[in-house]
C-alpha cells in the first residue's frame, strides 16, 4: 500500500525542499506536497518521486512482510534474485579472486626462480667458454702441450678439442 509520508520523511532527513520535488515533478511549486502525501499517485509520478530521492519505488510503499528481493534486469531481461543469492555470488566471486591472487604470486615467484636459474646457467657457460677460449689460446701459443696436461681428463680434453672446432 502507498505511503505517502515517506515523502515527508525523506525530505525532511535529506534536507530537501518540497518546493524542489514540485519543481521536479513539473507542479506548481506554490502548491502543496499534501496532494502527493495523501493521495493515490500514477506509477509514472511514483517513480519521477522515487528517481528525485533515488530510491526504489518499493520504498514508497508500506509493506508488512519484507520479500528480501530485487528485480534486477533491463526491460527485456527481468529476473528476481533474493540477497542471499547476491550474497553467495559475491563470497564465491571474492574466493575465486583470492585463488586467483594466490595462482598469480606462485607464478611471479616461479618466474623469479627460472630468472635466476636461467641467470645462474648463462653464467656456468660463459665462465665454461672462458676456460675453454685460455686453455686453447695456451694450447696454439704451444706453451702447453695435451700430453704435459695430465690434471684434465680424457673427458675434458674431448670437449676442449670439439670446442675449438665449432
Amino acid at each position: 500500500m502507498y505511503n505517502g509520508k515517506v515523502i515527508s520523511v525523506l525530505l525532511k532527513e535529506r534536507g530537501m525542499k518540497a518546493k524542489d520535488l514540485l519543481e521536479h515533478l513539473h507542479l506548481q511549486t506554490n502548491g502543496s506536497i499534501s496532494s502527493l502525501v495523501r493521495g493515490n499517485p500514477t506509477a509514472e509520478r511514483l517513480e519521477k518521486i522515487a528517481d528525485f530521492f533515488d530510491v526504489p519505488i518499493d520504498a514508497l510503499f508500506q509493506r508488512s512482510k519484507s520479500y528480501g528481493y530485487n528485480v534486477v534486469g533491463n526491460s527485456n531481461n527481468v529476473a528476481n534474485i533474493t540477497i542471499g543469492e547476491l550474497r553467495g555470488k559475491a563470497k564465491s566471486l571474492e574466493q575465486i579472486i583470492e585463488e586467483k591472487d594466490k595462482r598469480i604470486a606462485l607464478l611471479e615467484e616461479m618466474v623469479e626462480l627460472l630468472k635466476r636459474q636461467q641467470n645462474h646457467l648463462l653464467l656456468l657457460q660463459i665462465r665454461q667458454r672462458v676456460k675453454v677460449f685460455h686453455l686453447w689460446k695456451i694450447m696454439q701459443v704451444g706453451t702447453v702441450k695435451p700430453q704435459m696436461m695430465n690434471n684434465l681428463s680424457k673427458q675434458w680434453l674431448n670437449y676442449l678439442h670439439s670446442s675449438v672446432k665449432d
